[in-house]
């Protein structure tokens, strides 16, 4: 488990990249936000969507091996592109 000092760290590495238009650390599997750097709204938005998104990605990986484990997520669209780091909670960036 990362220490809160790592945590913040990595919080704000992430913010300060130019092309980083948003950083959410949310509790998983609910999807709470902890920390972040988008508005309220967009924050649950993307909290509740992105809880999903990885329950459905995790489900897929443990139905190929049961023994395995989600470590990181990309998704990419004509718009954006979302990093998902999960564990006890998650972190992404848009």
């Amino acid at each position: 488990m990362s220490s809160l000092n790592e945590v913040e760290s990595t919080y704000s590495r992430l913010i300060a990249r130019k092309n980083v238009r948003g950083v959410v650390l949310a509790t998983r599997p609910e999807g709470l936000i902890i920390r972040s750097s988008l508005s309220d709204e967009l924050s649950k938005i993307y909290g509740k969507v992105i809880s999903e998104l990885l329950n459905v990605a995790q489900n897929a990986v443990k139905s190929i091996d049961d023994q395995d484990l989600l470590k990181f997520l990309r998704v990419r669209t004509a718009k954006h592109e979302i990093m998902i780091s999960p564990g006890n909670f998650y972190a992404f960036r848009v």
